[in-house]
């Protein structure tokens, strides 16, 4: 999770960009935080 939040708010790049244009970075999200069990 940490890795994840690190990479999209130290430098926004093309990789980010396209990864919330298709909501990869959503569902990224979402996976890290049902594997510390906050999948609410």
């Amino acid at each position: 999770m940490c890795e994840l939040l690190t990479h999209a708010f130290a430098y926004p790049d093309d990789k980010l960009a396209h990864a919330l244009l298709d909501e990869s970075f959503i569902g990224d999200c979402s996976s890290c935080f049902a594997d510390i069990g906050c999948d609410g």
